[in-house]
């Protein structure tokens, strides 16, 4: 029988059998993005005793969403409730932790982002699910610790890559989000002394106004959102904020500690696209964001991409200041 972790998928779909079932559900799963696109397929035979070993596991856990460490290899699980039965949804994860070089960014973004680890503000890394936000984030949390030190705190739900522990310069802690309370252990992060927080996703209003009250309050905040563009990601973290303060407020919130954004695209090649602000608290971005112009972000965005892409002898503070 072949092993699972020997299977090179993003994503596996496993029926859940019940008492009485008059339909044959199959197992599937997602090749990686990167090898075989975005379709999913049957799980073939020879994977299926390991996955009738972790249904056992999960089952037994009894619990909805958690995580599963199973030879070697840790899953993101999810629950779901199918009319016609319920599955299992299982992300694949990694030991491993790509470095930003590593990863295919514009080559021009890579000396900004590792600039930003000097600052205190909010990185937030937006897309779909599946692509690669949460890889992103820990790539650079990493680059952080080994590069700047200083001590991080992840907050996740569950925990996906290994970024606890001692870097030669700094210390991780990750902890787990319990009954999707996210907004509790960013607060209890503050107690800790933490340079860096990482969100290991952004969902409800207490976890953006949280985020963005640790961003003015001198950390830096490396969160992920769901969107389906820069500008869009923006907006709803902003409106999310507004939710527990005013509108006013939340974007008046966010205008100050933003830092940056990027939106991923992943179809066999992952596709980035950043906005970055500069110094200044009245630098284009920050002033567009302050105002609740987010539309008005699509010009900066497209300028940023060129520049990203082309330029020389790069220095984005003068680059910046430039469109004021």
């Amino acid at each position: 029988m072949a092993r699972l972790s020997e299977l090179d998928f993003s994503d596996l779909y496993l029926p859940i059998t019940y008492e009485g079932e008059s339909k044959t559900r199959f197992a599937w799963f997602r090749p990686r993005a990167s090898t075989g696109g975005r379709s999913i397929a049957h799980l073939a035979p020879e994977f299926m005793m390991d996955a009738e070993n972790i249904k056992s596991i999960l089952i037994n856990a009894n619990r909805q969403d958690l995580g599963l460490e199973y030879d070697g290899i840790r899953y993101r699980v999810a629950y779901v409730p199918d009319v016609n039965g319920p599955w299992f949804v299982l992300r694949k994860g990694t030991h491993m932790i790509p470095r930003l070089r590593e990863l295919d960014l514009p080559p021009r973004l890579v000396p900004v982002l590792m600039s930003l680890g000097r600052s205190y503000g909010l990185i937030l890394i937006s897309g779909s699910p599946g692509s690669g936000k949460t890889t992103l984030a820990s790539a650079l949390l990493r680059e952080y610790l080994d590069f700047y030190g200083n001590v991080a705190v992840t907050i996740e739900d569950p925990p996906e890559l290994p970024l606890s522990g001692m870097y030669d310069k700094g210390l991780c802690f990750q902890m787990e989000v319990d009954n999707d309370d996210w907004e509790t252990p960013i607060k209890m992060a503050f107690r800790y002394a933490a340079r860096y927080i990482l969100v290991g996703e952004i969902r409800d209003p207490g976890a953006a106004l949280e985020a963005l009250r640790a961003c003015i309050r001198g950390h830096l905040v490396i969160a992920t959102i769901h969107s389906s563009k820069i500008e869009e990601a923006i907006e709803v973290m902003a409106s999310l904020a507004s939710q527990r303060t005013s509108a006013v407020s939340g974007n008046v919130l966010l205008a100050d500690g933003f830092l940056a954004t990027l939106h991923l695209t992943l179809d066999k090649q992952l596709f980035v696209k950043a906005l970055v602000s500069g110094k200044s608290l009245g630098d284009p971005v920050r002033a567009l964001v302050r105002e609740g112009k987010f539309g008005q972000l699509t010009t900066l965005i497209e300028q940023q991409a060129v520049r990203f892409a082309t330029a020389t002898n790069f220095n984005f503070d003068d680059d910046v200041a430039s469109q004021t």
